[in-house]
Order: C-alpha cells, then sequence, then structure tokens
C-alpha cells in the first residue's frame, strides 16, 4: 500500500494534479491525472492505494489522455472510426486503451461512420465533383463499413446522378478544334473516372444542348484539318488527300464536313 502525501495543482495547465506519494519523510512524486480522475477515484491526502489500483488509475488517465487527443483531431472536420484508431495509434497509445477512449467517443455523438459516410457523400453531391464509384473507393479507404457506405449513398438518388453529371459535363465545356464525336467521347471518359454508371451518363449526356457546337465544329475541322494538310504536305496529292480524311476521321468529324473540307482545299 502507498499513502498519497501531497495533490498539487499543474503550474502550465490547471486542469491537471500532481499525485505525490510518502516515501519516508519525503514527498515523491508519483503520477499526474486530470480531474476527472482526481473525482471519479476519491483521490486525496491521506488516500492509499495498492499497486492494482494505481495500475488502473493510470490506464483510465490514459483513456482521459487519448479522448482528448482526439477532441482536437475532430474539431478540424469529421473523422471515421478507422482515422480516429489509427491517429490514436500514432500517438503511442495501446489498442485497450484507444478502443476504450473510440467507445466513449462513439457515446457521446463524436465518432459516427454513418453520419461522417453521410457528410461526404452529401458534400459532393453539393459540390458536383464525384461520382457514386469514387465516393464508394474514398470511404472505403477510410475504414467505413460497406453496408454503412450503401447506406450513405441512398442520398445520391439516380436523378441527382444524372444533375451532377451533366452539370460536370458542362462545366468541363465545349473545346474548340475538337469535333462533337471526340467531344462526347472525352466527356463519357472523364464521367467514368469521376464515378458514374454508363446508363446515368448516357442520361446525362442526352440532356446537355449541343446545337451551339454547329458552328463551332466548322471552327473545329478547319484547325485540324489545317494541321493535317501541312503533316502531309510533302506527299503526292492524292495520298495526302487520303491521309488528310483518315485523319479526320479519327478525330471523329462527320464524313460530310470532311468531304466539304477537302473540296474547298482542292
Amino acid at each position: 500500500m502507498k499513502k498519497i502525501s501531497k495533490i498539487s495543482v499543474q503550474k502550465n495547465n490547471p486542469e491537471r494534479y500532481n499525485i505525490y506519494m510518502a516515501n519516508g519523510e519525503k514527498d515523491e512524486y508519483a503520477f499526474s491525472v486530470t480531474e476527472n480522475i482526481l473525482i471519479k477515484y476519491g483521490l486525496k491526502k491521506g488516500k492509499e492505494l495498492t499497486p492494482f489500483e494505481i495500475e488502473e488509475i493510470l490506464y483510465h488517465e490514459d483513456i482521459e489522455k487519448a479522448v482528448t487527443a482526439s477532441y482536437q483531431y475532430l474539431s478540424f472536420r469529421m473523422r471515421s472510426e478507422f482515422e480516429v484508431f489509427t491517429f490514436l495509434k500514432e500517438k503511442g497509445f495501446t489498442i485497450p486503451t484507444i478502443q476504450e477512449a473510440i467507445h466513449k467517443l462513439k457515446s457521446l455523438g463524436y465518432v459516427d461512420d454513418l453520419q461522417f459516410a453521410k457528410s461526404y457523400v452529401q458534400t459532393q453531391i453539393n459540390t458536383q465533383d464525384k461520382g457514386p464509384k469514387v465516393i464508394y473507393q474514398w470511404l472505403k479507404s477510410k475504414g467505413v463499413q460497406e453496408n454503412l457506405i450503401y447506406e450513405a449513398l441512398k442520398l445520391f438518388d439516380y436523378e441527382k446522378q444524372v444533375e451532377v453529371a451533366k452539370k460536370l459535363a458542362e462545366k468541363k465545356g465545349i473545346k474548340k478544334g475538337v469535333s462533337q464525336k471526340q467531344l462526347i467521347n472525352n466527356l463519357k471518359q472523364m464521367l467514368l473516372r469521376k464515378g458514374f454508371d454508363i446508363p446515368i451518363i448516357e442520361e446525362a449526356m442526352n440532356k446537355i444542348d449541343f446545337t451551339e457546337f454547329d458552328e463551332l465544329e466548322e471552327s473545329a475541322i478547319k484547325i485540324q484539318g489545317e494541321k493535317a494538310w501541312k503533316k502531309y504536305s510533302a506527299l503526292p496529292p492524292f495520298e495526302r488527300t487520303m491521309k488528310v480524311k483518315q485523319f479526320l476521321y479519327r478525330k471523329g468529324f462527320d464524313i460530310d464536313l470532311i468531304e466539304a473540307f477537302i473540296a474547298n482545299k482542292e
């Protein structure tokens, strides 16, 4: 048994207390605790503690430290349970301490993977930057369970996906110097990379008005055509014409536009 001989408030942190144990006629520093632990275990001068009781106090003190460290980590943005676990592990806390700290954080509502997933999904809907597949992979990388991800993705229904995909495609805009076919293919590939399914992409593309592109396509074939004409200028006329046609066809231009360009050049 060891007896508490003195308790003092830390100078730099008034919310923590230094516990001293009697060692002969001297007061020897033993450990420090938060006010919560001080009250929970009724620590006061003259109280005797067994080695087991001291070990238990220090264990719960570590839990308090882990919870406090997590508060700061969580103050910047919501975190998944896996992120908090990883953060505390890197801080040097033991697995049992981390598990107890996370249990407390969950009971207080600071850690909730379903709300974390829903918040991220809603943010992506609002910012119109990612499709469901990319969202799923990101949440998976944060350790969120699959069933919770699917539950959160219910917020991103079919209509919203089409709307976001359409706005993403429109945001990319119509580029000069490319054919409508190439443009549409580029937009589809971009939406696939963003995590949208093909049916969503097709419907989104059908909702985009490409009528303004008709005039731009005539300008685009001139840009690409002149580039090809210069590239193959050293070839005999017939061979050059065929090469230019093939070049423009691969770029996605309509055959009528290609023929009109060639006729104009010749």
